[in-house]
């Protein structure tokens, strides 16, 4: 899974980028036990939306940034670019405004046809769960980056706020690809 696999760099990167070579470091500066990130960097665990928001907001970063795939270079610089910008990430409402955007752009009015973008994937209950106004369900990572695959976009946009804000967002996804 790419989303999971970019997390994992970035987090290699934020770590060369202050010079820290334990997890306990890491863990201290990200707010998550020491067992915990070691579970991610090691691939035995994979993190939930919540918990990926709690990280960003934890490094003051956009929670979109840590699954974006990355350079040591590129991620030095937007970091130093982002850091201290003081997000509040709230990764399930973008998932759910963003799908909504995407419905509307490619013309999805029925429960069924969005259904159809995800190729059987995702049902229309769980679609309707995830674009909910009210305790709407969060779906994992993973499942984040089988509709982005679905999709034909980047995971990141996903959960990537005001990517949708012009009239067309399928050029500006293709401009950005």
């Amino acid at each position: 899974m790419q989303a999971m696999k970019n997390f994992q760099d970035n987090i290699g990167y934020l770590m060369e980028s202050f010079n820290m070579t334990k997890y306990r470091e890491i863990s201290a500066l990200i707010g998550v036990k020491e067992n915990t990130i070691k579970s991610f960097l090691s691939e035995n665990r994979y993190i939930s939306i919540r918990m990926l928001d709690l990280v960003a907001d934890n490094l003051h970063l956009p929670s979109y940034f840590l699954i974006k795939k990355n350079t040591y270079e590129n991620f030095k610089e937007e970091y130093e670019m982002k850091y201290g910008l003081g997000y509040s990430n709230d990764s399930s409402y973008v998932l759910a405004v963003n799908l909504k955007r995407i419905f509307i752009d490619r013309g999805k009015t029925t429960w069924k046809d969005r259904e159809a973008l995800f190729f059987g994937f995702f049902g229309e209950s769980a679609l309707m769960s995830y674009t909910r106004d009210k305790n709407r369900r969060v779906p994992s990572l993973g499942r984040i980056s089988l509709m982005a695959e679905c999709l034909g976009i980047q995971v990141e946009f996903l959960i990537k706020e005001d990517i949708f804000n012009e009239k067309d967002c399928t050029n500006r996804i293709k401009n950005q690809n």
